[in-house]
């Protein structure tokens, strides 16, 4: 029920600003002990004193320049009123739908964006605890290629607490490959174009490696690795379309129904 003026119950002063009960009674919590009531109530009057204090000498110090400044609130309200409205039409409205055939054609069209910085590759790795028991068994299966064998091994990683993953169609950089295994090398493309499977370990723990297949920096990024940005990149694109459409449209229907003219000089 909203109150009059004259029948609101003032609760603190600063200069020409009151602080109202009502106003005070929205801002605590109901059902509060006696003691955190009159605790919470006290800290909420002098938070609302300390920012009218500051807002009253910020007005004072600034009074030359209200003009200016006022100008810059007005239009800092007013981006954020668009961005809002925006934001509105771009969740109604926006397609945030790629295809694999939107993805291709964006990658062939732009391939020359597509240039790969790091070596990447596509491996599976297998990590035990330097305690693990039978290891011959485990570097076994883990080279094998059978599925009785792979079903057998994730048994075994089961078992012994180990860690498997299998990947053979995810990219993966030569530095997040280290964040998990510590490969040590000076030259990442001689070691990727050397190796098939590598070992290393350390203190805790044996990790076995299996490379799949690599792309050394330079080269065309294949697309599973820059599908992310594609897609992206392609949304934004989407977005901008969008937006200058909204604009257009309001342009139009502003001039349609004679709520917009340009005078002549």
């Amino acid at each position: 029920m909203p109150w009059n003026k004259e029948d609101r119950i003032e609760i603190a002063r600063v200069h020409d600003k009151v602080l109202y009960l009502d106003e005070l009674q929205e801002s605590i919590p109901m059902g509060l002990e006696k003691e955190d009531s009159l605790m919470r109530t006290q800290q909420f009057i002098d938070s609302w004193a300390r920012n009218q204090l500051l807002l009253h000498q910020a007005e004072f110090n600034f009074s030359e320049d209200m003009k200016g400044f006022n100008k810059r609130v007005e239009d800092y309200r007013n981006d954020l009123l668009k961005y809002a409205y925006q934001e509105a039409m771009l969740r109604k409205l926006l397609d945030t739908v790629v295809t694999q055939s939107q993805l291709e054609r964006y990658y062939e069209e732009n391939s020359s964006n597509f240039e790969l910085k790091e070596n990447i590759l596509q491996c599976s790795y297998l990590i035990l605890a330097q305690e693990a028991p039978k290891l011959e068994l485990a570097r076994k299966l883990f080279r094998s290629k059978k599925k009785e064998d792979l079903e057998e091994l994730k048994k075994y990683v089961v078992q012994y607490n180990g860690r498997l993953v299998l990947s053979d169609s995810t990219w993966i950089s030569m530095e997040q490959l280290a964040k998990t295994i510590p490969i040590q090398t000076y030259n990442q493309q001689e070691f990727l174009s050397r190796n098939k499977y590598v070992e290393v370990s350390d203190s805790l723990n044996i990790y076995m490696l299996n490379i799949n297949q690599f792309r050394i920096t330079d080269g065309l990024s294949p697309l599973t690795y820059v599908r992310n940005t594609i897609r992206s990149v392609i949304i934004n694109q989407r977005k901008l379309q969008l937006l200058e459409k909204l604009e257009q449209d309001l342009l139009d229907e502003a001039l349609k129904k004679n709520y917009y003219e340009v005078f002549a000089n």
